[in-house]
C-alpha cells in the first residue's frame, strides 16, 4: 500500500483519527469476509493446466498512477513442471486489466485473456522438472474488493488487499494459496509527491 506521508501541522485529532482507523477496520474486515466466502470458488476455478506446474518466484515491477488511477507493470514469473508436460502457461488476471506484450523463455510470445484467465502461448513444450519463465507487460484500474484508491485528510491512500485470492485482480498470478511461490521480488514507483510504500518483505532499498 501506498500513503501520504503525515504532515506535521495536521490538525486532526487523536479521537478523529482513532475513529477514522476504526471505520477503515470494519471495512476491511466486511472486504475480508465476502473474499472468504469466495474462495470455494476460486479454487474450483482452477485449471488442468495450473494443476501441472509448481511457481518457484514472483518478480514484480509495477507503477501506480493514483490520477489518473492507473497502474502499469511487469510481472515475471518462474515455474516447474510437476506433472504432464505443458506447452501453454494459464495465469489469473482480471480481464478489465489490459495485456500488451508477453513473452516466454525471452521470446515474444502470443497470448489469449479470456474469463479471467490470461493463457501464454510457450515458446516450445516443457516437460516434467523443466523451468519455464514468462513475462507479462500489463495495465489497467483494477479498483475493487482487494485494490483501491481513497484517501485520508485529502492525501492519496492507495491499498491492496490480496488475501485469500485477491491478486488476480491487480497482477497475473497462479492466485491460488495451495501454491504460494517460494520466494517474491516487488519493486513499486509511485510519484514524488509524499506518497511512501510499505510491503512485506524485507526492504532493500528505496
Amino acid at each position: 500500500a501506498a500513503e501520504h506521508a503525515p504532515h506535521p501541522d495536521d490538525s486532526l485529532s487523536a479521537l478523529e483519527l482513532q475513529e477514522s482507523l476504526l471505520e477503515h477496520r470494519l471495512e476491511e474486515a466486511a472486504t475480508k469476509t465476502r473474499l472468504v466466502r469466495g474462495l470455494a470458488e476460486a479454487q474450483s476455478q482452477r485449471t488442468f493446466n495450473q494443476e501441472q506446474y509448481d511457481v518457484q518466484h514472483y518478480d514484480l515491477d509495477i507503477e501506480i498512477f493514483p490520477n489518473p488511477e492507473e497502474i502499469q507493470g511487469v510481472v515475471t514469473t518462474t515455474v516447474i513442471v510437476t506433472g504432464d508436460p505443458i506447452s501453454i502457461l494459464e495465469l489469473n488476471l482480471d480481464t478489465n486489466m489490459n495485456v500488451s506484450a508477453v513473452t516466454a523463455g525471452g521470446a515474444p510470445a502470443t497470448f489469449s485473456h479470456s474469463n479471467d484467465i490470461l493463457t501464454i502461448n510457450l515458446d516450445r513444450t516443457y516437460n516434467l522438472g523443466e523451468t519455464v519463465l514468462v513475462s507479462v507487460t500489463y495495465d489497467g484500474d483494477p479498483a475493487g474488493d482487494a485494490f483501491g484508491w481513497s484517501s485520508h485528510s485529502g492525501n492519496d491512500m492507495i491499498w491492496s488487499l490480496s488475501e485469500p485470492f485477491g491478486a488476480r485482480t491487480w497482477w497475473p498470478c497462479k492466485d491460488l494459496n495451495t501454491d504460494k511461490s517460494e520466494s517474491i521480488d516487488i519493486r513499486i514507483t509511485v510519484p514524488d509527491n509524499g506518497l511512501i510504500v510499505a510491503s512485506n518483505g524485507l526492504l532493500i532499498a528505496e
